[in-house]
């Protein structure tokens, strides 16, 4: 017996973008890898002022490279993990304009990781805002603010 179910497309979402509307969803951003621990498998991916802690449990990434540009996609959860200790940053002083902590109570659990080196990651954003706005019009962030209205 063949299942017509069908694969759940991801959305595609920039990191600034991310709501907690989002959760439960099937989500592809793309960031700068910013910290990875090889014991929880945990690392996070940053751009501009948003980081998203990543759980790259279920693919296990055998290399990883810090300060990559990268495209991963994956659910977004609800997490109350804390950060282990153990992450490496891979720079002794990060940039200011950097936001180190990741947004609070999310998780994004990858299932695909693709380096993308040559990615300019303001046109990406620019491009993934556009193409998601008519998918999340109705989702509204915590000051009850329409995203498309933002």
């Amino acid at each position: 017996m063949q299942s017509s179910a069908r694969p759940t497309p991801a959305a595609i979402i920039p990191l600034a973008d991310l709501l907690p509307g989002h959760v439960g969803c099937k989500i592809r951003t793309a960031g700068v890898t910013l910290a990875y621990d090889t014991a929880s498998q945990l690392g996070l991916i940053s751009h501009r002022k948003t980081t998203l802690l990543v759980d790259f449990g279920l693919i296990a990434p055998t290399t990883f490279e810090l300060k990559t540009k990268v495209m991963v996609m994956g659910d977004l959860e609800p997490s109350q993990d804390a950060l282990p200790t153990s992450l490496k940053f891979p720079l002794p002083k990060i940039p200011a304009t950097w936001q180190v902590a990741p947004m609070p109570g999310l998780v994004l659990r990858a299932t695909i990781l693709r380096p993308c080196h040559s990615l300019d990651l303001d046109v990406w954003e620019e491009a993934a805002r556009r193409e998601s706005a008519a998918r999340w019009s109705e989702v509204q962030d915590v000051r009850g603010q329409r995203w498309a209205d933002r």
